[in-house]
């Protein structure tokens, strides 16, 4: 009895100690294991935060590049950009100034046609114009839904659509007696205002917007001529005076001026 009690507290001894020891190994390997997810959640955050910064630094990188890249197309666009300006009306020594033989508007006998008008330009930029003619439009009074505003009645054309660096050129034009958006037009009527007595204002005005593109077909410009108008002293109702007072540059979709050169008082 006494072995036999001997063995049993001895294996009670023993299963206790082995218990014991076996409960402080599952207690290291707990531990070991929480270090382990501390260590793997700190290069987790670790790996998270250099993917931020390698994040921001590419970013970074990429809108310097752009930025590069932008200035560069700036620099090239500079560079070929044309840009018009008003011409000398094909006579630089009749003795008038510039402003007022850039733009003539006039009767030429044609009953069909009673309105007809010149304007002569010139590229001063550093690339080839081109010349958009479905885009250049003249803008008069007269118009049936609203006679005393200036609205688009007809493009422009040249024959010169291509316009070299420091070439001039001729647009010209001509406007029909009668339309769907008028009727019985004349130089007076697209070119005067009405008043209220039933007379015509003795300023007017005329708008000829001029459409053009770099050489590649890119960077749309519309050069809105903005012209003053007066009869000429001794001359019929047909026959007016023209004034360029400003030139407007507008650009982008939709259009919004960006640029304007001043010549003279709008009156």
């Amino acid at each position: 009895m006494r072995g036999s009690n001997f063995v049993s507290m001895s294996e009670q001894l023993f299963s206790v100690t082995f218990t014991l020891q076996t409960d402080a190994l599952g207690v290291w390997i707990a531990i070991a294991g929480i270090a382990a997810s501390f260590a793997v959640a700190g290069a987790t955050l670790w790996m998270a935060a250099k993917t931020r910064e390698l994040s921001k630094n590419a970013k970074k990188e990429i809108e310097v590049s752009n930025e590069q890249a932008s200035a560069a197309r700036d620099a090239v666009t500079a560079v070929t950009r044309p840009w018009i300006v008003i011409g000398d009306g094909g006579d630089s020594h009749s003795g008038t100034s510039l402003v007022h033989r850039a733009v003539q508007v006039g009767f030429q006998g044609n009953t069909d046609w009673p309105v007809n008008f010149h304007v002569w330009l010139k590229n001063v930029g550093p690339g080839l114009a081109l010349i958009d003619p479905g885009k250049c439009w003249v803008h008069g009074y007269g118009q049936l839904n609203d006679r005393n505003e200036l609205r688009p009645f007809t493009n422009i054309f040249t024959n010169t659509p291509v316009v070299p660096t420091g070439a001039d050129f001729e647009m010209t034009g001509r406007i029909m007696t009668s339309s769907a958006n008028w009727s019985g037009i004349s130089v007076e009527a697209f070119c005067f205002p009405s008043t209220p007595q039933g007379g015509r204002a003795e300023i007017g005005a005329v708008r000829l917007d001029i459409a053009y593109t770099d050489v590649a077909g890119k960077n749309l410009v519309v050069a809105s001529i903005q012209v003053v108008v007066s009869s000429l002293d001794g001359g019929g109702p047909n026959h007016v005076s023209c004034r360029v007072h400003r030139v407007d540059y507008l650009n982008g979709e939709p259009l919004e001026q960006f640029s304007t050169t001043r010549v003279g008082p709008p009156e």
